[in-house]
């Protein structure tokens, strides 16, 4: 059986990784579609990447991908988990540290459906709007069981919507 022009994209994506990576982002992918997430490829010129969509609402959810120079692009939506460990708390903190505190809050793209939150020790909280895809960094074979399950969650909020 030929493989689907989407497949053979994916493929090529996966080709740039080293084996470890290339392992761990097939299983994500597996899973994406085990769930019926629908892959759908981002047009950039910069970088090769795909998006899993949720196929009720048509949302993205997980971005997967490899920029020019190999670096890896992982972005995930997550906010209808109001519980996941560090890594991911930490993402939301560099993404508004990234802008300076700026794209925080509401946007007003009338797409309102949750919101990430991001409390400094002092008590300063930022909030960031759900439709936002947070970059993730450093995906290691530990983070798989908790990503599928933040996918996973995000998926059910958009089916029962």
């Amino acid at each position: 059986m030929s493989k689907s022009k989407l497949d053979l994209y994916l493929d090529e994506i996966l080709e740039k990784m080293n084996i470890t990576e290339k392992d761990r982002y097939r299983e994500l992918i597996d899973f994406c579609k085990s769930i019926n997430l629908r892959p759908k490829k981002v047009y950039n010129k910069n970088f090769l990447a795909i998006d899993f969509l949720n196929t009720n609402k048509n949302y993205s959810i997980m971005r997967f991908g490899i920029k020019e120079n190999h670096n890896i692009i992982f972005e995930l939506r997550y906010y209808a988990n109001r519980q996941y460990s560090e890594k991911f708390h930490e993402a939301i903190r560099k993404i508004i540290e990234s802008y300076k505190g700026e794209y925080v809050g509401c946007y007003k793209c009338g797409n309102c459906q949750g919101y990430y939150t991001y409390t400094y020790p002092d008590g300063t909280t930022f909030v960031r709007c759900g439709f936002s895809l947070i970059p993730v960094e450093n995906i290691t074979d530990n983070d798989i069981a908790e990503i599928k399950h933040l996918i996973e969650i995000q998926n059910q909020v958009y089916n029962n919507a």
